[in-house]
């Protein structure tokens, strides 16, 4: 048990039954404009347009239309406009995108805003218990999600001195190539496959596409002498492993227009 263990437990479970995992393409892209809306204008000025300008489903479905019995309406791409209020009546699929934003940036607010009493002695503390490495982790995943990056490294760096974690490790690098700090993406990817045993690599069939994908948008910016230099620390398997097999496979690729190569450049 470690202190603050229960509102810890409470906000690792929120976070990780959060609707945003269950949320479609469409769904999550709706989540992303409102979030920039919303560092536009901020988050108090976010509640007050909604409040001034929707209706929830639920309020209107057990509100003034059933008192009245009737309402003119009128419907187009998940929202409703109800002349009785002069507001928009807010699909339901859209509304629970809405909810899960606004309960997203409650908690990471609150975490943030408690920095000087509790969470600052976290980053100092030696040792974590379980509970405490958890809630790292998905404060990790919130603030990623929410792209306060630098956050997001803040928190994984410090689980990962307690715990092995191949999805916080992936994480950690994705956010690197996302910053272009290429040379720390690199360095975190061969500490990452330091953990796999030397004589594994000969049984090395086929190599994770997320790799393939972030080693070559990497050597499509800096050749490959510059980036074994940032490897001078590593093992020479590792660095064998780089120069003899990944390398090789990826001009292939460049030469002959592998879809791999096509995807890479043409998305984030």
């Amino acid at each position: 048990m470690c202190e603050n263990a229960d509102m810890l437990f409470e906000t690792v479970t929120k976070i990780m039954n959060c609707p945003f995992n269950e949320f479609d393409h469409f769904q999550k892209k709706t989540y992303y404009i409102l979030l920039e809306l919303i560092k536009e204008i901020n988050f108090d000025a976010f509640i007050d347009l909604k409040k001034k300008i929707f209706n929830s489903s639920y309020n209107s479905l057990n509100g003034q239309s059933q008192e009245t019995g009737r309402s003119s309406t009128f419907r187009s791409e998940g929202f409703q406009s109800t002349n009785l209020e002069n507001k928009i009546q807010l699909d339901s699929q859209i509304e629970i995108v809405i909810n899960t934003l606004i309960e997203d940036l409650k908690i990471f607010s609150l975490v943030i805003a408690q920095d000087e009493m509790y969470f600052n002695t976290l980053f100092n503390k030696d040792d974590l218990t379980i509970t405490e490495i958890k809630f790292c982790i998905a404060i990790g995943i919130l603030s990623e999600r929410l792209k306060y990056y630098n956050t997001a490294l803040k928190f994984y760096t410090k689980a990962l001195r307690y715990t092995f974690s191949k999805y916080v490790h992936i994480r950690r690098i994705k956010i690197f190539i996302k910053h272009r700090d290429y040379k720390n993406a690199v360095i975190n990817l061969f500490q990452f496959l330091s953990y796999i045993g030397q004589d594994q690599f000969k049984l090395i069939n086929k190599i994770p596409a997320w790799i393939d994908k972030s080693i070559l948008k990497i050597t499509s910016i800096f050749n490959v002498s510059e980036i074994i230099g940032w490897l001078s620390d590593s093992n020479k398997h590792l660095i064998d492993f780089f120069a003899k097999k990944l390398v090789p496979k990826i001009k292939y690729w460049i030469e002959e227009g592998h879809d791999i190569h096509w995807y890479n450049n043409k998305t984030d």
